[in-house]
């Protein structure tokens, strides 16, 4: 099995997309508040620095274990096709398609409000 079909069927490529979008999200709104709280400028670094952070360990648990309607379990190498591993996997698109949404309407509605 290459490492790409490997990826694909632990799910890395989808955590990583949802993290990356909700990050990008918690970016925005971090931006959005901390400036009127006057907070320093360097909390928005901050903030950045720790979610890339928080990528990387959210790829290593994606690699390492499933995700199951149980919760999380360690990944024993099977192939497993059942209608639960079908259901997990719609249920990370369906994630990942709605925080897309969000993100996709908070961006359009700060550009466009503004004016």
């Amino acid at each position: 099995m290459s490492l790409l079909a490997e990826l694909k069927r632990r799910n890395v490529f989808r955590v990583a997309a949802l993290y990356a979008a909700v990050a990008w999200l918690l970016v925005q709104v971090g931006d959005l508040v901390l400036q009127p709280l006057e907070l320093p400028a360097w909390t928005v670094k901050v903030l950045i620095v720790l979610l890339a952070a928080g990528f990387v360990i959210a790829v290593v648990v994606a690699w390492i274990y499933e995700v199951t309607p149980e919760g999380l379990k360690r990944d024993s190498g099977a192939l497993d096709r059942t209608i639960l591993a079908s259901a997990v996997r719609r249920s990370l698109n369906v994630a990942i398609a709605v925080t897309l949404l969000v993100a996709v309407g908070w961006f359009a509605w700060s550009r466009f409000s503004a004016d």
